[in-house]
């Protein structure tokens, strides 16, 4: 397949060159050749790009995808009730419910230029939401060990793992949810498991204050230095949120190859207080992700508006409009998000995964040029402008696409009756 004649193709490359007028060609789940004038091989598909613009497809680096359900629900109320409402809304989820709540997530991602989300939810229906749509997931069963026994839920982490091994679009990882919710040996076997398996091991982190005084009364440590203390802060760790972190503990983070990532829409609404000081870490050389965190909480699966809020938080926060730019943000939606979840993902470089978005140009992009496109892509763009989404060299969605339209429809249906049971 040649994606033919774009007006631009915003690589994402070590340059971070953008392309005028090129080609992409795509060969299984790879891009094979990036360039002008590629010339279709026999039998080759063409898909006429003439007038839009190509980027890599944007990577959530965290979400709980079943909770769009609770979208709108108890909004505007304390974190800590918040958090409470939410807990006895999630036990009246089915699986098959859950799994309707997972679709229309990863639907609206799709539609929003999202090919992969890193999730922290019911596993095993997110997975299946995740084949039957074409999008790629890393997640696993959730360990909360003040809900269930830590043992019951690593044997079912360890059985995740074998089951979608291998899987190309259900990549396994260790969920271990956080440290007020585990006890001292969960989090340690957590660690080791994610260390025998050599998959991401994804945890919310320093998210409130209440977290960071809590962890220290009963630890003697703040939630970093405390994970760090019991394994838990190695390469492969990602850990969430970081809005009372503490300038130390980002040298451990450093020191051990951990990776952060940046929820500012969630932050915001929940009111967790705190900043997620991004220019430190880019100075430590921390990877860094972004996250939409789930739909209750933001309330969109839009990581556009996102890449806008992260710049200009910043900006913000440090009172320096040039300290994040625009390339920063989208660098964390790209490149960034591809290395905390572990694939070759988010360049459109030749050997790298064919996941692919492509914007229509619209008014609000205007007037667009080479020097201004980055810019008018994270300052002006929402996820509306997405018009094809390709995850391994597939196109899973097109505005408009009956096929994609009905899916959607058909998850509305299956979620319908536990709406209703919401409302009562």
């Amino acid at each position: 397949m040649i994606l033919k004649g774009a007006r631009f193709v915003i690589t994402q490359d070590e340059k971070r060159r953008v392309l005028e007028g090129a080609d992409v060609r795509i060969g299984g789940d790879r891009i094979r050749e990036v360039g002008r004038d590629l010339k279709p091989e026999r039998g080759e598909e063409v898909v006429d790009l003439e007038g839009r613009v190509v980027l890599p497809a944007l990577i959530n680096a965290h979400n709980h995808a079943p909770m769009v359900l609770f979208r709108g629900y108890e909004d505007d109320r304390p974190l800590k009730e918040w958090l409470q409402r939410m807990w006895a809304k999630e036990g009246r989820l089915t699986g098959r419910v859950a799994r309707a709540g997972a679709k229309l997530a990863l639907l609206e991602s799709l539609s929003h230029g999202i090919a992969t989300t890193l999730d922290m939810y019911e596993a095993e229906e997110v997975a299946k939401a995740a084949l039957e749509v074409g999008m790629r997931v890393a997640t696993a069963p959730p360990l909360i060990s003040v809900f269930a026994p830590a043992e019951e839920r690593l044997k079912a982490t360890e059985r995740f793992h074998r089951n979608y091994r291998g899987n190309p679009y259900v990549l396994p990882v260790v969920n271990l949810h956080s440290v007020y919710t585990n006890d001292e040996d969960a989090i340690r076997r957590a660690a080791e498991l994610s260390k025998e398996l050599n998959v991401p091991l994804h945890v919310h982190a320093s998210e409130t204050r209440e977290e960071i005084y809590e962890c220290r009364k009963k630890t003697g440590k703040l939630p970093v230095e405390y994970l760090d203390s019991l394994g838990a802060v190695w390469e492969r760790s990602v850990l969430v949120h970081l809005g009372w972190v503490a300038r130390w503990e980002i040298n451990i983070m450093a020191e051990r190859g951990a990776k952060a990532v940046h929820c500012p829409s969630s932050n915001m609404k929940l009111g967790t207080g705190g900043f997620f000081p991004y220019p430190v870490f880019r100075e430590r050389g921390i990877t860094v992700g972004l996250g939409t965190d789930s739909a209750a909480s933001n309330n969109t699966q839009d990581l556009f508006r996102e890449m806008r809020m992260m710049a200009l938080i910043q900006k913000h926060q440090y009172w320096n409009s040039s300290i994040v730019t625009a390339q920063d943000a989208l660098d964390v939606a790209t490149r960034g998000g591809a290395e905390v979840v572990g694939i070759k993902a988010g360049r459109i470089e030749k050997g790298y995964l064919a996941d692919i978005a492509v914007l229509e140009i619209t008014p609000e992009m205007l007037p667009l040029r080479r020097e201004n496109l980055i810019s008018n892509v994270v300052y002006s763009t929402t996820g509306n402008l997405v018009e094809r989404v390709f995850v391994g060299g597939r196109e899973v969605f097109r505005r408009g696409s009956e096929e994609f339209n009905e899916k959607y429809r058909e998850a509305m249906r299956e979620a319908e009756g536990f709406l209703d049971y919401l409302e009562e």
